[in-house]
């Protein structure tokens, strides 16, 4: 199992620290009451308990089964909305809202695909809540790691956003500093600007497809 974070390839690395307070800037809902620190603790923790229980099954699961495991829990956990809003940038402001609605949903099934992916065996691995900071735009840092035998750990943060649903995860940090949603957009932007949403939506369905065939 490559335990890394779902919406990062392992070999690429791009540092983009202050992008992330933007990213959730630009994408924030309007004004809400700050987030719960325990319903925000308790939400990464349903999380972690999820990915904990199928890499544990792994064996005896197969990429499908995990998909249908994990499906559920990730979109209870993610306002894939925002993210997909805030990665997609000038794409998502010139999109029809029916076709913002797909990528929304492109979006949402590539995380869980690659989710699958990334988390297909136990080697030991587990995962600890270490507290929580306040973050950008009122939202809350919920930071983690996961622990590794005979490897150095790995530290992940959550930021976490109030929502109508109560709170979700609107970003990801890896090692401190790299924002996944900021990752990502830097990635899509060449699609974004060649080929619209729709070329965004047909890039990460594809993506999935590959995922899910390689699993």
């Amino acid at each position: 199992m490559v335990v890394a974070h779902p919406f990062r390839r392992p070999s690429r690395r791009a540092v983009l620290a202050a992008a992330v307070a933007l990213f959730v800037t630009a994408a924030a809902p309007p004004a809400r009451a700050a987030v719960d620190e325990d319903a925000a603790t308790a939400l990464i923790r349903d999380y972690q308990n999820a990915l904990l229980s199928v890499m544990k099954r792994a064996e005896s699961v197969d990429a499908a089964g995990r998909v249908d495991a994990l499906d559920a829990p990730i979109r209870a956990t993610f306002d894939f909305a925002r993210m997909a809003r805030a990665a997609a940038g000038k794409a998502w402001r010139a999109a029809e809202p029916d076709t913002r609605e797909r990528m929304v949903e492109a979006f949402a099934a590539y995380s869980v695909a690659m989710h699958a992916d990334r988390f297909d065996g136990y080697s030991g691995e587990s995962f600890h809540i270490d507290g929580t900071t306040p973050g950008p735009a009122g939202s809350l840092l919920v930071n983690t790691h996961i622990a590794r035998p005979s490897k150095d750990d790995v530290p992940i943060s959550y930021v976490v956003s109030p929502g109508d649903d109560g709170p979700r995860v609107v970003d990801v940090l890896l090692e401190g500093s790299i924002s996944e949603v900021a990752l990502r957009r830097s990635e899509w932007s060449a699609i974004g600007r060649r080929d619209g949403l729709p070329g965004l939506i047909e890039a990460l369905d594809a993506l999935t497809a590959r995922l899910l065939k390689g699993s």
